[in-house]
């Protein structure tokens, strides 16, 4: 009987890329996102293509009644899930002080209480059934403090954080979770975020395709790491992060910045 993954911000960017890598693994699914047609014509293609049973659901994690809704549609469609992909996320790159108040507890709701609210509300029964996968999407970004982008790397060490207390707790359940570290990857994430890719130093950044991305993710879950960093050249960096001084991170991050606004 195949599995059935549970996909947030489905339709684009990374959330897309592991849709499709799921389909392929011949598990069924649940797609969730704002966008009804984005959803439909993406679960019209797998379908077509895998012949997987695909549901899709339309919510704004943002909203405090999304998660409930979720677990009620899911219910009364007898859909049970046994692997979470807590994938749906953005950011703001802006000062703190300049950016709007809702945009900042939009991030915060939607990479942070959606992402908790979710996995505790589908983790009893991964414990009843002995087996459940949990996916969650951090960032690099959990390594460092986030000098104009700091809400969205705050959540991001919170994602990375929860993942591996998780992994702790589970372990013995056998209902692996883990926390995929991507850096920078070619998505809608940072036309979102206001920021403009173009002025971000090639020399220190490359941008991964989605699909890479989620073809390690995918790998690194089944493989049950509680952390994986998808770009190998980022890996010195997460590493030693906290071996550098804080204030020493922060100057150069500032920095960065700076230079970027001036191009």
């Amino acid at each position: 009987m195949p599995k059935t993954a549970l996909i947030t911000g489905a339709s684009k960017g990374i959330g897309k890329a592991l849709t499709k890598v799921f389909a392929r693994e011949g598990y069924d699914l649940v797609l969730i996102a704002r966008s009804e047609d984005k959803l439909k014509q993406l679960a019209q293609e797998c379908q077509e293509k895998y012949q997987n049973n695909i549901h899709v659901i339309v919510a704004d994690l943002s909203k405090p009644e999304a998660c409930a809704n979720i677990i009620k549609d899911l219910t009364e469609n007898k859909i049970s899930v046994d692997t979470l992909v807590n994938n749906a996320g953005y950011g703001s790159l802006a000062a703190f002080a300049d950016t709007d108040i809702d945009v900042l507890l939009g991030v915060l709701k939607v990479n942070m209480l959606a992402v908790t609210e979710l996995t505790r509300l589908l983790i009893p029964h991964m414990i009843e059934q002995k087996f459940g996968e949990i996916m969650n999407i951090a960032s690099t970004a959990a390594f460092l403090p986030g000098p104009f982008g700091a809400v969205y790397y705050a959540t991001k060490a919170y994602v990375l954080s929860l993942s591996e207390s998780l992994w702790y707790e589970l372990k013995d359940k056998n209902i692996k979770v883990t926390a995929i570290c991507p850096g920078p990857v070619k998505t809608e994430f940072f036309d979102r975020a206001g920021a403009d890719k173009n002025k971000i130093p090639s020399r220190m950044v490359s941008f991964m395709d989605a699909d890479v991305c989620a073809e390690k993710a995918f790998i690194a879950m089944k493989k049950n790491k509680r952390v994986a960093i998808t770009d190998i050249m980022l890996k010195p960096m997460a590493f030693t992060a906290s071996l550098i001084p804080r204030a020493l991170t922060n100057y150069i991050l500032t920095s960065v910045h700076k230079n970027a606004e001036k191009k």
